[in-house]
């Protein structure tokens, strides 16, 4: 058994065959959920869970070079070669530029019932959002974790 509060950790304990490149995760999902999985594209590299390692390695290949292409162009002071369009939602860029989502985050994160709740300094939190909107810093992740947590206790009415 590991005991994770005298610093051992499962994650090291794993052979690193097994954590590269999130291998255990996407078999569970594929194991347990074959038809939802196989043909949704992966967040990270916009292919589908189901793909042979392979086939990922030249995929990766791809990006980097056209990535590389990129920057030395740049270096040069030309403009880019490729576009980089994904097909998945970029957090920072939807919190901060969606004018309905940005009221809902002040409106959620920074209400009186959030704040009476006592779980975090309500300035703080404040000024995670602020850096955020302003594009001072990338926080979109820790509002999204924020958020979750607000919404999990008004769905159980934490008081």
């Amino acid at each position: 058994m590991w005991n994770f509060w005298k610093g051992e950790n499962l994650r090291s304990s794993l052979p690193n065959n097994l954590r590269f490149d999130s291998y255990i995760y996407s078999k569970l999902l594929l194991k347990f959920f074959p038809r939802t999985y196989k043909s949704i594209p992966w967040q990270k590299i916009d292919l589908p869970i189901a793909r042979n390692r392979m086939v990922k390695k030249i995929y990766r290949y791809y990006w980097g070079s056209k990535s590389k292409i990129d920057k030395l162009l740049q270096i040069v002071g030309l403009p880019p070669l490729f576009s980089y369009s994904r097909n998945f939602v970029d957090y920072n860029d939807w919190m901060s530029n969606n004018k309905k989502l940005r009221h809902y985050i002040y409106d959620t994160l920074l209400s009186q019932k959030a704040l009476n709740r006592n779980y975090f300094n309500p300035d703080y939190v404040k000024q995670i959002i602020e850096n955020h909107m302003s594009a001072k810093k990338n926080n979109a992740e820790i509002i999204g974790l924020l958020l979750t947590f607000e919404l999990f206790n008004r769905m159980f009415n934490v008081k």
